[in-house]
């Protein structure tokens, strides 16, 4: 008796991937990128408000040695909102090697000082200048900083006040300079920080902030 075989059709072979599977591996990539994302932000802002602390520190140490060995001259007596800044004394600054070389950014044969909030930019963010008063002291000015920096970045800087001679922080927000003097004690929860922090337009940054610094002792 013969034996007979059935003979079953071979399956096809299935070559890539379906429309399906593509789609997972792509929703799978996308929730990687995400969170990725979602974690450099806060690492972003964070090294940023750790550079703005180190720039002020080195900056008012080199002002202070700047004038260590020459004559400090009369300054105009301070404005509410910050003393009026001199292009000379700026450029003198940038010459002397004031400012660390990372704030710099050279367009052509200009030279601006950036903080780190605006990087690249062809108008100087950060400016110093002698602010006339018995004792002396300097101001180093951010312009342009949005609410967040601003937030982060003067609570940070007032711990400075009892190492570095602190004197104040002002927070000129428009045409409305916010003093904070005395004992500098901030958080992001002070209504009066909040206030300054707050852009007048959507989407603004604040015009500038100031931390003045006695000069000697």
């Amino acid at each position: 008796m013969s034996t007979r075989h059935r003979i079953f059709p071979a399956k096809p072979h299935r070559s890539g991937f379906t429309l399906t599977e593509i789609a997972i591996v792509l929703g799978v990539i996308g929730g990687i990128v995400g969170g990725l994302f979602a974690l450099i932000a806060p690492l972003q802002s964070k090294i940023k408000l750790n550079q703005a602390v180190d720039e002020l520190s080195v900056i008012s140490n080199n002002v202070r040695s700047y004038y260590s060995g020459r004559a400090v001259p009369s300054p105009a007596a301070c404005p509410a909102a910050g003393p009026a800044f001199a292009a000379a004394t700026e450029t003198q600054y940038v010459s002397s090697g004031i400012f660390p070389s990372e704030m710099l950014f050279k367009s052509g044969a200009n030279t601006y000082v950036n903080n780190s909030w605006n990087p690249a930019s062809t108008t100087s963010t950060v400016q110093v200048d002698l602010c006339g008063s018995r004792p002396v002291l300097f101001v180093i000015r951010y312009k342009n900083l949005t609410q967040q920096a601003c937030l982060t970045v003067v609570p940070q800087t007032s711990g400075l006040a009892s190492g570095m001679n602190l004197q104040k922080i002002v927070v000129t927000n428009g045409t409305t300079p916010y003093p904070f003097s005395g004992t500098i004690v901030l958080d992001p929860t002070d209504s009066t920080l909040a206030t300054a922090c707050t852009p007048a337009a959507a989407g603004g940054t604040i015009t500038s902030v100031d931390w003045y610094y006695k000069l000697n002792g």
